[in-house]
C-alpha cells in the first residue's frame, strides 16, 4: 500500500495543477459550490480488485490530505469512483459514467487494456486523465492531447 500511496499522491498533486489549469480556462464544469469532482477509474471488482481497492484507499488518504490542507483553489476535492474491472467494455461504461458526473479530471488506468478505450472517452469529453499505472506503448501512440497542455 505504501507504493501505491506514493504513486497516487504524486498523481493527485499533478492533478491539482491540472484542475487549477482547467479552472483558470473556465473548463471546470465539475467544480461547483465548495467541491471539485475528480473521477477515479479503478478495478474494484475482478482479478485485480485487491490492487484497485488499495489504490482507492491511497487516493482517499491523499484527497483527505489535500482537503485538510485547504483543498485546491479553496475548494475541497470530491472523488467519484468508477469500476473498470480491468475490462475494456466495463472501462468504457465506467468512463461514460464519470463523464456524466461532470468530473473535471480523472486519475486512473491500472490495466492498459481498460485504459486504452477509456482514455478516448475522456479525450472526446475534453477531460484530462492522469494515468499512474497503465504502461502500454499504445497509450502515447494514440497521440491524445488535452488543450490544457497544448
Amino acid at each position: 500500500m505504501k507504493k501505491w500511496g506514493s504513486v497516487i499522491t504524486a498523481a493527485l498533486l499533478t492533478l491539482s495543477l491540472v484542475v487549477a489549469g482547467c479552472a483558470n480556462q473556465g473548463q471546470s464544469s465539475g467544480a461547483s459550490g465548495d467541491e471539485i469532482a475528480v473521477g477515479v477509474l479503478l478495478p474494484v471488482t475482478g482479478n485485480n480488485a485487491t490492487d484497485g481497492k488499495d489504490m482507492q484507499n491511497a487516493i482517499e488518504m491523499a484527497v483527505k490530505k489535500v482537503n485538510d490542507g485547504g483543498g485546491v483553489l479553496g475548494k475541497k476535492l470530491k472523488i467519484e469512483v468508477a469500476d473498470d474491472g480491468c475490462d475494456p467494455q466495463m472501462a468504457t461504461t465506467a468512463a461514460n459514467k464519470l463523464v456524466s458526473q461532470n468530473v473535471v479530471a480523472v486519475v486512473g488506468g491500472y490495466c492498459s487494456g481498460a485504459t486504452l478505450p477509456s482514455s478516448g472517452v475522456f479525450k472526446n469529453a475534453n477531460i484530462p486523465m492522469i494515468v499512474p499505472a497503465a504502461n502500454s506503448a499504445k497509450l502515447p501512440a494514440q497521440g491524445l492531447r488535452h488543450p490544457v497542455f497544448d
